[in-house]
């Protein structure tokens, strides 16, 4: 069975991290703000050059398409809590949740910063990804790359 994971990214040279989690209504995984410390204790020191956001999407986003903050394509009805839709399915909905929020992204990314979705894609079998021209038209209205990053669980050993 192949599975995936999806997080929004955002760089950016100074935004306030928490002004982009009032935004978007996501809480972050990782957050700093540029010159924030970095480093852990007894590693590199100094302070971050940008600033960094990253939450994870999914059931966070799946709950509030339950409670109506957007609907699924039709056709393409799921049960909360089921196996994961298909990658186009869920890709569809995450972007039906960022369009409200264009001018943010395209201050985002006049500012000189950048939005990312990031999906890791697991795959224990062969598969295919399409990603049709509205999925791709939609992301570059928002001004959101798209990252695909594939793990076929044989990662060779690095020695």
């Amino acid at each position: 069975m192949n599975t995936y994971t999806a997080y929004l990214r955002v760089r950016h040279p100074s935004i306030d991290p928490g002004e982009i989690t009032r935004e978007l209504g996501l809480q972050p995984a990782h957050a700093w703000a540029a010159g924030s410390p970095r480093g852990e204790p007894g590693g590199a020191r100094g302070a971050h050059a940008g600033s960094y956001w990253f939450a994870p999407l999914g059931e966070s986003v799946w709950r509030r398409l339950e409670a109506g903050a957007a609907a699924p394509p039709e056709g393409d009805e799921w049960p909360f809590g089921s196996t994961l839709p298909p990658l186009e399915t869920f890709l569809r909905s995450q972007l039906r949740l960022l369009a409200p929020h264009r001018g943010f992204f395209a201050r985002l990314g006049s500012d000189g910063g950048s939005c990312e979705l990031a999906v890791t894609l697991s795959a224990r079998e062969r598969f295919s990804v399409e990603l049709p021209p509205g999925l791709l038209r939609s992301l570059a209205d928002l001004g959101i790359a798209i990252t695909l990053d594939v793990s076929t669980g044989e990662e060779p050993v690095s020695h």
